[in-house]
């Protein structure tokens, strides 16, 4: 069996921890959401969440960076939307922590955390493995983000609406807090609301293209 490159043990370093770091977040989600509800669930999971989001979307941008935009087919406005989309998420739910009181917020980590958890163990065994994971746990992962994918869009998407109601939190990491700052980050959130969905359509539209295609090239080679 051939020797890992030093890119490939780190990459798969970061998956591996990115894997059990999702698994422990469900994990807390199951063990906390029906002993506190969702009104009180923040204040045991938002911060962790938050944190791995941040985690997750440096190390998928230095990854797309460093070795996904060298190989051919990949898009590089999809991997950039789908990080930029993440990152605005965890901003606006740090400056607007209230928001995360809200019943969907459940949802949105039981939705983000199934699709991560299937995806970062793909991730695993594909470097494990030397690109072969196997068809199965391939067809899974796509599976999984045609039917996930969508639905985490939309509670997002009505989570950052949601934010539009509410006043910032003292400590937010974003500009200070005045009348005229919080009228311009309205206004880019409003902005966002309008681009997001639309930009975020047509990754996904392209994702199941992408995945159909590679179906239908598995069914083939199945039958030869």
């Amino acid at each position: 069996m051939p020797s890992r490159t030093k890119t490939q043990k780190l990459i798969l370093l970061a998956n591996f921890t990115s894997l059990l770091f999702w698994i422990f977040l469900l994990s807390r989600l199951c063990i906390l959401y029906p002993l506190t509800g969702a009104r009180f669930l923040p204040g045991g999971i938002a911060d962790f969440y938050i944190n791995l989001l941040l985690f997750s979307t440096i190390y998928d941008l230095l990854s797309f960076y460093i070795v996904i935009r060298h190989i051919y087919g990949t898009s590089f406005i999809s991997s950039i939307i789908t990080s930029l989309a993440k990152l605005i998420l965890l901003l606006i739910l740090h400056r607007y922590p209230k928001i995360a009181r809200s019943q969907l917020f459940p949802l949105l980590l039981l939705l983000q955390s199934s699709r991560e958890i299937i995806y970062r163990y793909y991730n695993t065994q594909k470097v494990r493995t030397f690109n072969h994971p196997g068809a199965n746990i391939y067809k899974l992962k796509n599976l999984v983000f045609i039917t996930i994918q969508p639905i985490e869009s939309i509670v997002s998407t009505i989570l950052i609406f949601q934010s539009l109601t509410e006043s910032p939190a003292l400590d937010s990491i974003w500009p200070s807090i005045d009348e005229i700052t919080e009228s311009y980050v309205k206004l880019f959130i409003r902005v966002i609301l309008v681009i997001g969905p639309i930009s975020l359509y047509f990754v996904y539209r392209r994702t199941v293209s992408k995945f159909t295609r590679s179906w239908c090239l598995l069914g083939h080679s199945k039958e030869e």
